[in-house]
Order: C-alpha cells, then sequence, then structure tokens
C-alpha cells in the first residue's frame, strides 16, 4: 500500500493598496479646520498650527504642511490611520515679529490617483507677532556717599603776649633852692692889676665885676669896710708875681690872682 503525502503550501497574502488609491476614480484629500494658536504672539511665543485631513479612500497622505507666506513650507505630523474618518495633523515653530499669512496643503494616492488639495480658509486669517517692548532699564543706584573725614584742627597756640616794658618815669627836677644874696656875705673886694678895685662885686665871682679903684701902692694895707667881713687887704710885695693879691680876712691870709 503506498503512502501518499500531500504537501500544502500556504502563502502570506501580500499588502495589497486599495484600488482606489491608484485609480483616476481617487477623490482628492479633504483639509478643514485649518488654524493657529494663538493668533498674536512675541517672537518667543510658539505657535502651533494645525489641520484636519480626510481621505474618503482612507489612503494615507503623500505630504501634508503649512506654507507660512515670505518663511517656508513646513512638513506636518499626524496618525498612520483613520483617513477615511478625519485625523489631525500638527506642526508648531516661533516666529519673527510681523504679520503672516498661512495655508495648508496636503497630496495623496499614486500614479494616476495622486490627488492634491490646498485650505487657505484659516482662522485666524493671519499670525501677528509682535517686538516685545525694549526692557525697562534698572535704575541707577545711587552710590553712597563716603562720610567726608572732617580735617584734624590743630589748635594754633596763642603767643605769650610779650610784658609792655612800663616806661622809665622821668624823674622830676628838683628845683633848686635859690636864695637872694645877703648883702653881708657876699660883699668882697674887687682885685684888678694895677691896684684895688673899690667897688663891691659878688663874692662867688671871686671879687670881679666891681668898679676899678684907685691903685694902692705896694706894701700898703687899707682897711675894709667896717661893715664887711672881708678884713684887710694889702698889697703884696713889687716882686709878688703880677696879678697875686694877699688879704686877710678874719685872721686869715689868702692870697688870689687877678686878671
Amino acid at each position: 500500500m503506498g503512502l501518499c503525502l500531500l504537501v500544502a503550501f500556504v502563502a502570506s497574502p501580500a499588502v495589497v493598496e486599495a484600488a482606489s488609491c491608484k485609480g483616476g476614480s481617487h477623490p482628492a484629500p479633504v483639509l478643514s479646520a485649518g488654524k493657529a494658536t494663538p493668533g498674536t504672539g512675541q517672537p518667543s511665543t510658539t505657535i502651533t498650527f494645525s489641520v484636519t485631513y480626510t481621505d474618503a479612500g482612507g489612503c494615507a497622505p503623500t505630504a501634508i504642511a503649512v506654507v507660512i507666506q515670505g518663511t517656508g513650507q513646513y512638513a506636518m505630523s499626524g496618525p498612520g490611520s483613520g483617513f477615511a474618518g478625519g485625523v489631525t495633523f500638527v506642526v508648531s515653530r516661533t516666529l519673527a515679529a510681523g504679520s503672516w499669512n498661512y495655508d495648508f496643503t496636503a497630496s495623496s494616492g499614486t500614479g494616476a490617483g495622486a490627488k492634491t488639495t490646498v485650505l487657505t480658509a484659516t482662522a485666524p486669517s493671519r499670525v501677528v507677532i509682535t517686538a516685545p517692548p525694549p526692557p525697562t532699564p534698572k535704575p541707577t543706584p545711587k552710590p553712597t556717599p563716603k562720610p567726608t573725614v572732617k580735617p584734624h584742627v590743630v589748635a594754633t597756640p596763642k603767643p605769650t603776649p610779650r610784658p609792655t616794658p612800663k616806661p622809665t618815669p622821668t624823674p622830676t627836677p628838683v628845683p633848686l633852692l635859690t636864695l637872694p644874696p645877703d648883702p653881708s656875705e657876699d660883699v668882697g673886694l674887687g682885685l684888678g692889676p694895677g691896684g684895688q678895685h673899690g667897688g663891691i662885686g659878688n663874692g662867688d665871682d671871686n671879687g670881679n665885676g666891681g668898679r676899678s679903684g684907685n691903685g694902692t701902692p705896694p706894701g700898703q694895707v687899707r682897711d675894709a669896710d667896717p661893715a664887711s667881713a672881708e678884713g684887710s687887704l694889702r698889697v703884696t710885695d713889687p716882686t709878688t708875681p703880677p696879678g697875686l693879691f694877699e688879704t686877710v680876712v678874719g685872721g686869715v691870709t689868702a692870697f688870689f690872682l687877678g686878671g
């Protein structure tokens, strides 16, 4: 009896793209609900762009992006299925200061079924980015004033005043007592060359100033006036030097030089 073996080969089914994505009957995808959030901001603000993608044939998008005019085109990302019911694709970025219009574009299908669609109706229609106000400068702190160092004042010593010398008093001259001449003491005999002077002179002047009298011969004695105290007078010897006379007053003999 023979054994008959039956070998059966099971092949895995290949992934087959829907015929609607390749054929000319493939409708163009639909984009809706395109928007930017937030619609205003500053250069540092992150703006999120989003749009809903729907393909009736369930075809995945071959390309989907947001086009910001004046800036560029930026690809969006989303889920890998559920295209027939509609899915959301997003992209986020920052923008420079300015007012920016934006659109969305998407393509799907291949060959005769490749289709592209653009969405221009967006909300808001443009994104406005404003430059931030310049930062408020910090107030410059006032420097703390340094305390002023008071100069050390050295007291100037006052000079010791010199004592004012007292003026030496001028001695008051004592007036000399002048006694009136006493005729009894001041009367003398005046002697002159050539003989006796018979006049009366001041006794302090040694008999000068009397009137010349007659000469008395040498050796003779002429008595003085009895009222005077002069005594006797005699002329000396002719050998006596000229002008030398001898007088006796009160018993005392004296010699005088005549002029």
